[in-house]
């Protein structure tokens, strides 16, 4: 794992290939005159220039941030000011520690309106994604719809609306009921994308455009 003080020529190596020529280049060229720098020497310049563009922090952490120590991770988040931007990463860096976490959070939490309906659309579809894998294991596990029931209520916080029944069945009858429950959840998350304004054109809330919103926010 990459520290600030190891050899920057480290860190070259495990981006080309992967940044473009353009960044790769003049880094190639400045290790060149001093192969002994370390990333420290080299990030020194992105910690202290307050006009630096917070977006390679952000490509830096959701790119190879698994391979970057915590005080790499941490001098990033720092530095990070747009609450939008650290709500994505905080998406897209589940490796992150706690604490690197908490201070992501602590940027966007609370931040504006955008960001108080991403956050409320990203949950509704989370726990529907989550209901859905566990609709799937109920389906291939359990053998009657008590036991699917148990499992649904024991690994989300949905309620299942289905009838309790220990009589055995296949796992296509317990699909057919599930089939309601899914329903139900979908139509209670099309519903959260309604109230933050997430329509289609027949005025039903929708996860997709919801996506291709929060895409380019």
């Amino acid at each position: 794992m990459l520290t600030l003080e190891s050899k920057f020529a480290d860190y070259l190596k495990l981006i080309m290939g992967i940044a473009c020529e353009d960044a790769t280049k003049p880094q190639s060229e400045l290790l060149a005159k001093n192969p002994d720098l370390t990333i420290g020497d080299v990030f020194s310049g992105y910690r202290d220039d307050p006009e630096f563009d917070e977006g390679w922090g952000a490509w830096c952490l959701e790119v190879m941030g698994k391979e970057l120590g915590s005080d790499i991770r941490l001098m990033i988040i720092n530095k990070m000011k747009d609450p939008m931007k650290c709500l994505k990463l905080s998406l897209k860096c589940p490796f992150l520690t706690d604490d690197e976490s908490t201070l992501l959070k602590a940027k966007y939490e609370g931040q504006g309106e955008d960001i108080a309906k991403a956050v409320i659309c990203l949950d509704a579809i989370q726990k529907s994604r989550e209901f859905n894998l566990v609709r799937v294991e109920a389906v291939t596990t359990c053998k009657s719809v008590t036991e699917a029931k148990s499992l649904i209520e024991s690994k989300t916080d949905i309620v299942a609306t289905i009838s309790a029944d220990r009589a055995v069945k296949s796992a296509d009858e317990i699909r057919k009921i599930l089939e309601t429950e899914r329903t139900k959840v979908t139509l209670a998350t099309n519903e959260v994308m309604r109230s933050q304004g997430f329509v289609n054109a027949d005025g039903v809330g929708s996860v997709a455009i919801f996506e291709s919103w929060f895409e380019v926010a």
